[in-house]
């Protein structure tokens, strides 16, 4: 077990394990989900927050809105930074794990919701200066008719004109191997929720059936198999309304602003957004393994 700069209560520990699904050590699961140097926390407070302000802006006297909280992995740094956060998932035992993880820290500036959707808690969520999509959309199956566009319109609509959606750590779905859940070749290139892709991820020992996610092939898209792209994000949301600020001097030329990338990286960064980029006006992230980060900013029309 890795050293942990958090160091969490003998309470919280046995809660976070009682959510590990089956094919995980505790050591495993526990250097993933609390504060150690590959957790989630970790990357988020040293990779995601610092491009969050990069291209929206301190948080500093904003409202947040975590859409997809989890365990609240990506809470704590949020909350450090932003004047009130209010973090919303569909998963009840996330969302007790969320807020103990929050009341271990000390943060009073986070209200934690359980909903089975966000749009039930559309009355008392109000609108928001950035909404943030964490490793959130894989996760949401487009197979299930209209889902995943209904998740991204609700999103973009709780924003305040001048608003900041900010989608972090999806898997680019126009990428050939699945990095995200399984590691083998062609499958985000079939039909999600593909029968196919289910029987060889199995064959594989990449996926099986378990409690935590829907039987068959929708477990495989719940879990994450299929991910996202630029174009199918924008075709979600009301033309007019948006501007992509991967597109803005600025915030247009790498996929990544906090790590160092290799040569062979940035020769082919380089050579997309020279063509890419300045000529057809699609951002770089369009092609990245990862859409992250992808920021939409609202400029029309009146939140709901």
């Amino acid at each position: 077990m890795t050293d942990r700069a958090t160091q969490y209560s003998d309470q919280f520990v046995r809660r976070v394990l009682e959510t590990i699904p089956e094919g995980w050590s505790d050591d495993a699961y526990l250097d993933v989900h609390l504060d150690g140097p590959q957790s989630r926390l970790t990357e988020f407070r040293t990779q995601a927050l610092p491009e969050l302000e990069f291209h929206c802006g301190s948080l500093e006297g904003r409202r947040v809105l975590e859409y997809g909280c989890g365990k609240g992995s990506a809470t704590v740094s949020i909350a450090t930074a932003a004047d009130e956060v209010f973090a919303f998932d569909i998963d009840a035992r996330s969302v007790d794990v969320c807020r103990a993880r929050l009341a271990e820290h000390g943060l009073e500036n986070v209200s934690v919701h359980h909903a089975p959707d966000f749009e039930s808690l559309r009355n008392v969520a109000g609108t928001f200066d950035v909404v943030v999509l964490h490793a959130v959309l894989e996760h949401v199956p487009i197979s299930v008719d209209g889902l995943r566009g209904r998740v991204l319109r609700e999103a973009f609509s709780a924003l305040r004109p001048g608003g900041y959606l900010f989608i972090f750590e999806t898997p680019n779905r126009l990428w050939p191997r699945d990095i995200h859940t399984t590691g083998l070749w062609l499958i985000p290139w079939t039909r999600a929720g593909s029968p196919w892709a289910y029987r060889r991820a199995v064959a594989a020992g990449k996926h099986h059936d378990r409690p935590d996610v829907s039987p068959g092939p929708l477990g495989l898209e719940e879990r994450g198999a299929w991910g996202a792209t630029y174009f199918g994000v924008r075709a979600e949301l009301p033309r007019g309304e948006y501007r992509v600020v991967n597109l803005e001097p600025g915030h247009d030329r790498w996929v990544r602003y906090t790590r160092t990338i290799g040569t062979k990286r940035r020769v082919l960064e380089t050579a997309l957004y020279w063509t890419a980029t300045r000529y057809a006006r699609i951002p770089v992230v369009a092609f990245a393994p990862m859409l992250s980060p992808l920021v939409i900013c609202r400029v029309g029309g009146t939140s709901e």
